[in-house]
Parts: structure tokens; C-alpha cells; sequence
């Protein structure tokens, strides 16, 4: 971004992994690159951070490429190349995303893109061929001047059947022509239908001799599978088994896990997938292996979920193989009804220690039968259930792939209900790097989870949390935070929720950041609480969510203690109660007074179980933030408790508390460091030095010596001042009264 005639912004995206992590960028005029920006620490947390470098020092009209890698202890990994032009003037090239194909038949395709003009007269097109060499170009199409990314595609016929094509958009304005990323698809054999969709995502707990490759794939409708390509070239050479996809119509979040992997090695891998109308292949990323043993002691373990059996109208029995490790490890499955908030967990169940290495086949859906199994009972009839195999060691914890199951209907269910019915509230609480979203939502009857999406842009791309709104008639209201959010910066949003007859949405809304700039930091930047109540039924309000911090401002490295107090003031107990607890992405966990709850990234789930009337609790945990938080940020802090009433509904409460991080001093640092940015003032100089000549006068003129007398005190002389200015009591005998 901001590409001009001799600078730009290169930016990425790095998930360290739980490792500390440090990341740099290559950059140069050829795809062998060349030139690297000096190495910086991204700490250790396990979500994607966005990071950025400025580079300078360009030649203008100039084709760079770049790409950003990351290295932990546990290896090096590297993001795709992209590239950009710089331009002759002073501005801003376009900014161009490649997007998958679509409609992909047997003798035509939508080419699809993004491009961002950059506020200057913007053309685009659309190269595309057999081979990577492309060699043929769309008509070019004019995009305007406007500042935000626009979808644009381009339809083409007569291709080839059952041949692999690729393609990128380009585009370019007065500053510059820039490329996108170069995917590719493949035309049908003569069906009518649309080929799958597919993109490959970041390679994810990268070891000495193993992987786990990332991907999504929308079957569009029609029975896929997928597999994966990977090697230590761009021509790739290794395959993994097909896995069958089945045909949904929505993006399915894919994984395959490999090994016998060389330690200290670049390897590539791409995401392919293939229904009756054709192939794709989604583009070409790389990781590198690590070079030395996990030294935590152990081995982490692997697991994958499988399907589920025993599914009747209320239960469900949930199953997952494991894989070799040197230590004990304990597994369990999350559940719930949204896909994005398994809220829900079985208990821990003792998986055991697989120390046979030739039990572990190379194939990663070959465990030799390591498996463990629980089920789950009280649950709703009809309804569409997500869950997730997990384990966990000494040396950390894995995730199987999420996968659903839908239970059986009872004899009272008619296929006659609706989805729900969803309004999107403008924001609140707008920050520097975080807002409030809100909207309503009604259930129409049925169990439904809400959420809301949002991006920099009207096609969103980015999504909240999700949080349970119960099974009312009526609607209800619901907030949930976006955080990590760039300053000065337009953002669009709109709620979303989903019950089992459909996800429904609400219009598209927008609101802009906050600005940065000097901040004086005043002692106390905790702010009040904010407590929504998303709980449908009567008299709910009796249930008490108040977070609390026990510091009165936040800064870099600095220890805390959060704490979540609850309340049941209804007349009946909380059933199935389940608190999730999520910290900002900028601090990290450290310890908890409750003993019974499983962490995921920076969430924490604690399973209460029944919550007796009358009854108040607290949990607590302990967390530090980041040594490299940016002073000014917003950091939101989220609890949501879910529960069962009195007539088994689903209910919630949600709350939260914002901070604002503070440069580290207290109120009279504050105060003094305010006094003495004044003094560079001529205009409070000159008032300063009025008033100090006006007290030189008083002293001079007014201040005569004289004697005050005091009115007498019933019992008492008067008392009066002498000349020096000092009370003298001149004592007499009471007057006598008759």
C-alpha cells in the first residue's frame, strides 16, 4: 500500500505460533528478490498479526516483488511473492487482489479481482494462458478514481476443456501498474455445473519433520474432493490422499498433516480439488522445517476428528484418532451450534501415550486405531451441531478439523419455521483500534447463534466471534467487539445470525477510527464497564456479569489481574452454565483461580455447570501485556455467560470493559508533563509573568499593618492581632450577670 515514486508500505500477516517470533521482508526488482528490511519481534502469541515495513529509496516506473517470512525456534516460513510499481509522480499505483474463479465451465470462466484505484483515474484487466507465462489479456476497463477496494470480473469463452489455466489481474493508474497473485482452474469435461473453489491458507504448527497444510474448498454444489501438492520446488511433485468433501455450497476450512519431512528445508504446497465439472489448483505458499528437536521433552500430538455415530434426536456420539507421542496427553471435543464458537466441552479423558513410532503412518488419516470416544446427551432435535477433536501434552495442544452433524426430528417438528430476522445498529464505544458492533436479532422460534462481519471494505472479509441469542420470538439486541483495527480508517460492518433454517443479514452499516497522534495519558484509563444483555424471556435481568481490572491504567509489560463476577438473582437455577473469558489479542495469559477450563488462543472457557439461586461468584486470572502494545490502543476485554432458564432456553449475557494503554506515568507525572509542554508558550508566558507582577503590588499597597478585633466570644476577652501579625489572647474575668 501507499505505493509512490520511491516509497511504499509492504504488509503481512504473521501467526508466531505460540514461540516468540521474529519477522522481516524481501524485497527486489526480480522474483529472486535480494534485499531484506531489518528483522523485528512479533512475540509469541497464537493468532495472525498484521505487520507492516516502509521501504524507501525506490527507482520510480520500477516493478518491485516482495514477500514476508517469519522465524521462531521452530523454523522459518515464508508468505507469497507479490509485487507493485512504483509510479513517476507523486501518488499511488492501484492495489489489486486476485480472487478465485468462478463459473468455471467447460468452455468459459469468471476471471475475478479487487482493485482499490487509490483516489487517480484506474484501468484493469485480466491476463491469463495454459502456463504460467499466461500470454493472453482481457479487454482493459475503466474503474474510476475512488479510494476503496471495487469487485470487478471478466468473463471469458471459448477455452479448452479439462485443461488448467492461470490468471492475475492487473490494473494501473497515472502513478503506476501494479500485478496480482497468479491462481489457476480448470475447465469441466462437458457438464453443466460450476468447478470447485478453493484457496490454500498458511501452512500452521511447522515442525523439524512434519507440517500441517491449510486450505478451504467450496464444492460448489456438486461432490469434491481435495488433496494437497507439496515439495521443495515450485514444480511440487508430492501428493496427499483425496479426502472427500461431500457438495456443499459454502467454504469448507481443510487440513492435512504431513511428515518425513527434511529438518532446515523450503517446502511448497498448494490446495487442488475437483468435482464433476472440473480441477483447480488455489495458489502456491511455503513454509520451512525447523532444524533442531521440540525442547519442551515430547513430542505434540496430532489428532484428527471423525465422523460421528449413534447420532439420534438428542445425543451423539463423537469420535478422533491420535497420533505417536513421548508423553501422556488428555483429549476432549468442543461443540456448540455456531461453526466460529464451539462454547461448549466434554470432560478430559486420559488419551494415553503412544510411543509405537511405527504405529504412526506417514499418512496422515492412519492413526492404527488410537482413538478415544465421548458422547453428548440433552441435545436439540433438528439441529445442525459443529464439534472438534482436541489433545493436549506437555508440549502443547492440537485441533482437529471442525466437522457437523444434525440430529433427528421428533414427532412435533414440521419443516414450516423461518430463518432469522437480523437489523444492524450502528457501532459504539469507536476507538483508535476498536469498536462495539451492534444489532438485533429474532430467533423466529428456533435456537440461534449471531455475529457480526466486517472489513475495510463493503465485501467485509472479516468476522466477530459468535454468541448464542436464544430461541425467542422477539427481538433481541447484542453487541460483540472488533478489535485490531487500524486507526483513521473506514470500516464497514453487519450483524449476522443463523438458526436451522438459514443465516440471515443485516444491511451494511460503517464507522471510522479514531485518529493517533500525542496522547496525555490521565491515571485512570479503565473505563466502565459495558453490559449487554442478550437474554430472552422474563425477569432474565436478575443475571448479574460485572468484569473488573484491579489496576487503574494499563501499560507495556505490565502484570494485571481480570476478574469476572457473577450473579444468579433469579428465582430458579442457571442450568449448563458456560463463561467464555476473552482477553485482547495484545496481552497474554499467565494464571487462573479456576481450575476447570481449556484455553483457546486468547480465549478461556470455564464450564460452571449449575449456577444454584441466590448464588455469587468470581473468576479471576492474571495476564501481562505485551511489551511492544502501541500506547493509545483500546484493548477490549469480553465475557459472555450462557446458560439454560427455567424452561431449558438458551440464554446470554454478555459484558465488556475497554482500556486504553497509557504511556506509564501517574496523574502528576501527567500534570507536570502538561505544565511543561506550556511553558514553550509565549502567550501563557506572558500571562504567567501579569499575574506574578500584580502579586508584587498586592504585597506592597494592600498588606498594612492593622489590628482586627474578633467579636467577643460569650466568656472572653476580644482577641486581637498585633503588629507583627500575631494573635495575642489578653484574658478578663467573666463579665458577672445578675
Amino acid at each position: 500500500t501507499n505505493v509512490q515514486q520511491t516509497s511504499a508500505t509492504l504488509n503481512g500477516s504473521v501467526n508466531p505460533n505460540g514461540a516468540d517470533t521474529q519477522y522481516w521482508f524481501e524485497i527486489g526488482t526480480t522474483q529472486s528478490l535480494g534485499n531484506t528490511t531489518p528483522q523485528q519481534s512479533i512475540g509469541s502469541g497464537t493468532v495472525a498479526q498484521q505487520v507492516t515495513v516502509n521501504t524507501s529509496s525506490l527507482s520510480p516506473n520500477t516493478t518491485y516483488y516482495f514477500r514476508v517470512d517469519a522465524q521462531n525456534q521452530y523454523g522459518t516460513s515464508q508468505g507469497s511473492i507479490l509485487s507493485f510499481t512504483t509510479g513517476g509522480q507523486q501518488g499511488s499505483a492501484p492495489i489489486v487482489i486476485t480472487n478465485a474463479a468462478t463459473n468455471v465451465q467447460q468452455t468459459s470462466a469468471t476471471l475475478n479481482g479487487s482493485v482499490n484505484p487509490n483516489g487517480a483515474t484506474a484501468t484493469y484487466w485480466f491476463e491469463y494462458g495454459t502456463t504460467y507465462n499466461l500470454g493472453n489479456t482481457t479487454v482493459q476497463q475503466n474503474l474510476g478514481s475512488g479510494t476503496y477496494a471495487q469487485q470487478v470480473s471478466s468473463y471469458l469463452s471459448s477455452l479448452q476443456n479439462n485443461t488448467t489455466y492461470y490468471f492475475r489481474i492487473d490494473a494501473q493508474n497515472q502513478y503506476g501498474m501494479v500485478q496480482g497473485s497468479i491462481l489457476s482452474f480448470t475447465t469441466g469435461g462437458g457438464y453443466s455445473g460450476s468447478a470447485p473453489i478453493v484457496v490454500t491458507n498458511s501452512a500452521t504448527n511447522v515442525q523439524q519433520n512434519s507440517a500441517m497444510l491449510n486450505g478451504s474448498v467450496n464444492p460448489n454444489g456438486s461432490s469434491a474432493t481435495y488433496w494437497f501438492e507439496y515439495g521443495t520446488s515450485y514444480n511440487l511433485g508430492n501428493t496427499t490422499v483425496q479426502q472427500s468433501l461431500g457438495s456443499g455450497t459454502y467454504a469448507q476450512q481443510v487440513s492435512t498433516y504431513i511428515s518425513g519431512l527434511q529438518n532446515n528445508a523450503t517446502y511448497y504446497f498448494r490446495i487442488d480439488a475437483q468435482n464433476q465439472y472440473g480441477t483447480v489448483q488455489g495458489n502456491i505458499l511455503s513454509f520451512s522445517t525447523g532444524g533442531g528437536y521440540n525442547t519442551c521433552g515430547g513430542t505434540t500430538p496430532y489428532v484428527q476428528t471423525n465422523t460421528t455415530s449413534n447420532v439420534g434426536q438428542n445425543s451423539a456420539t463423537l469420535t478422533a484418532n491420535v497420533s505417536y507421542t513421548t508423553s501422556d496427553m488428555s483429549g476432549w471435543f468442543a461443540y456448540g451450534t455456531s461453526q466460529g464458537n464451539l462454547y461448549q466441552t466434554t470432560g478430559n479423558t486420559n488419551v494415553g501415550n503412544y510411543n509405537n513410532y511405527n504405529n504412526y503412518n506417514n499418512n496422515y488419516n492412519n492413526y492404527n486405531n488410537n482413538s478415544f470416544s465421548q458422547s453428548l446427551y440433552n441435545l436439540a432435535p433438528n439441529t445442525t451441531y459443529y464439534y472438534q477433536a482436541i489433545v493436549s501434552n506437555s508440549c502443547g495442544t492440537w485441533y482437529g478439523q471442525v466437522l457437523s452433524f444434525t440430529t433427528g426430528g421428533g414427532g412435533y417438528y414440521y419443516n414450516n419455521g423461518q430463518m432469522p430476522t437480523v437489523v444492524t445498529s450502528p457501532a459504539t464505544s469507536i476507538a483508535q483500534n476498536s469498536a462495539l458492533l451492534n444489532g438485533g436479532v429474532n430467533p423466529n422460534g428456533y435456537n440461534t447463534t449471531a455475529w457480526f462481519e466486517y472489513g475495510a471494505t463493503t465485501n467485509l472479509g472479516l468476522r466477530t466471534g459468535s454468541q448464542t441469542v436464544g430461541s425467542g420470538t422477539s427481538q433481541t439486541n447484542y453487541s460483540l467487539p472488533a478489535v485490531s483495527l487500524a486507526a483513521n480508517t473506514t470500516y464497514y460492518f453487519r450483524a449476522a445470525a443463523q438458526n436451522q433454517y438459514g443465516t440471515a443479514y443485516g444491511s451494511i452499516l460503517s464507522f471510522t477510527t479514531n485518529g493517533g497522534g500525542v496522547i496525555y495519558n490521565p491515571p485512570t484509563v479503565i473505563q466502565q464497564p459495558v453490559i449487554v444483555t442478550t437474554a430472552q424471556g422474563t425477569g432474565l435481568s436478575c443475571v448479574m456479569l460485572v468484569p473488573a481490572l484491579d489496576v487503574s491504567q494499563l501499560v507495556a509489560g505490565q502484570q494485571f489481574t481480570y476478574t469476572v463476577t457473577y450473579r444468579n438473582g433469579c428465582n430458579f437455577p442457571l442450568n449448563a452454565a458456560f463463561l467464555k473469558v476473552i482477553l485482547p489479542t495484545d496481552v497474554d495469559f499467565v494464571s487462573t483461580n479456576y481450575p476447570f477450563y481449556n484455553k483457546d488462543a486468547n480465549g478461556l472457557s470455564y464450564n460452571l455447570g449449575v449456577v444454584p439461586q441466590g448464588f455469587q461468584a468470581a473468576i479471576s486470572l492474571t495476564g501481562v501485556v505485551h511489551k511492544d502494545v502501541i500506547i493509545g490502543n483500546t484493548l477490549v476485554f469480553s465475557a459472555v455467560l450462557n446458560f439454560n432458564d427455567a424452561r431449558g432456553h438458551l440464554q446470554s449475557v454478555a459484558a465488556y470493559l475497554t482500556a486504553l494503554v497509557a504511556a506509564g506515568g501517574a496523574l502528576t507525572a501527567s500534570v507536570f508533563d502538561a505544565f511543561a509542554a506550556l511553558l514553550g508558550n509565549w502567550i501563557f508566558d506572558l500571562i504567567l509573568f501579569l499575574i506574578l507582577i500584580l502579586a508584587i503590588i498586592y504585597w506592597i499597597f494592600f498588606h498594612r499593618k492593622e489590628t482586627t478585633i474578633v467579636n467577643n466570644v460569650i466568656g472572653q476577652s476580644p482577641v486581637a492581632v498585633d503588629d507583627d501579625g500575631v494573635d495575642v489572647l489578653r484574658a478578663a474575668p467573666p463579665t458577672s450577670r445578675t
